[in-house]
């Protein structure tokens, strides 16, 4: 059950991003900065978040041994 849940917040996230952080994406203003986070990145985010770990969880220990 919570694979399940997981897998369809990471399907709502991708949808998200699909719709509101296009690179093709018109401004009507000129942004103060540009974005470097892409899907992969937010992805990452949120699976931290639904771990509970928000400083140092699963993913750091790949990061320190990278």
């Amino acid at each position: 059950m919570v694979d399940e849940l997981r897998n369809k917040v990471i399907e709502a996230v991708r949808d998200y991003y699909s719709q509101c952080c296009r690179e093709d994406k018109e401004f009507t203003y000129i942004p103060a900065s540009g974005k470097l986070i892409g899907i992969e990145e937010l992805e990452a985010m949120v699976q931290a978040s639904l771990d509970m770990w928000l400083t140092a969880g699963r993913k750091i220990r790949n990061f320190r041994n990278a």
